[in-house]
C-alpha cells in the first residue's frame, strides 16, 4: 500500500526464501513438510498475488538444483524448489 500511496513503482522482485530439512521420507512428519514447503510454494503464489498489479520486469525464484537433481534425504526440499520451477 505505501508503495502505491508515494507513487512508488516495483522493478523487479527476487524470492530468496527456503528452510531445508534432511529428514528420511520414511520420518517425515506434516509439520515438518509444511514448514519446508511454506516458503518456497506458499510464498511463490503470494509473491505473484501481491505483486499482480504493480507488473514488475522480472519476478526471480531463486530454486536449489534439487530440483533437478533431487537431494538424498532432503526429497521435501527438493519439491519445493521444483514448484519454483513449473
Amino acid at each position: 500500500d505505501a508503495l502505491v500511496v508515494d507513487g512508488g513503482r516495483v522493478d523487479g522482485v527476487f524470492h530468496l526464501a527456503g528452510t531445508f530439512a534432511s529428514t528420511p521420507l520414511d520420518a517425515l512428519d506434516p509439520a515438518t513438510i509444511d514448514a519446508v514447503l511454506a516458503p518456497k510454494c506458499a510464498g511463490t503464489r503470494m509473491i505473484a498475488e501481491a505483486f499482480a498489479g504493480f507488473r514488475p520486469d522480472f519476478i526471480c525464484h531463486f530454486a536449489s538444483a534439487a530440483a533437478v537433481l533431487g537431494d538424498g534425504g532432503a526429497c521435501v526440499y527438493a519439491v519445493g524448489n521444483r514448484y519454483q520451477l513449473a
